[in-house]
């Protein structure tokens, strides 16, 4: 956030040579809010999804195996 924050001079810049260092300042501006956009909300949310498509996965194969093993001791 600092970072983003300290480019901003960088990008509204009005003074000589503003014209040059502009561009690059709203280019990391708009990397930097992106890369924390993405590490912040988009990576958590797509572990979170593995996690519980694993989970789910595995409910169901003790689900599958608990059921094979009743039907297994019913038939003794």
């Amino acid at each position: 956030m600092t970072t983003i924050l300290g480019m901003v001079p960088m990008a509204v810049g009005t003074g000589v040579g503003s014209e040059m260092w502009r561009p690059m300042g709203i280019a990391v501006i708009g990397g930097l809010t992106m890369s924390t956009l993405m590490t912040l909300l988009f990576v958590p949310t797509m572990y979170t999804i593995f996690a519980l498509t694993g989970i789910r996965r595995n409910r169901k194969k003790m689900a599958k195996e608990h059921k094979q093993g009743l039907k297994q001791s019913t038939n003794n």
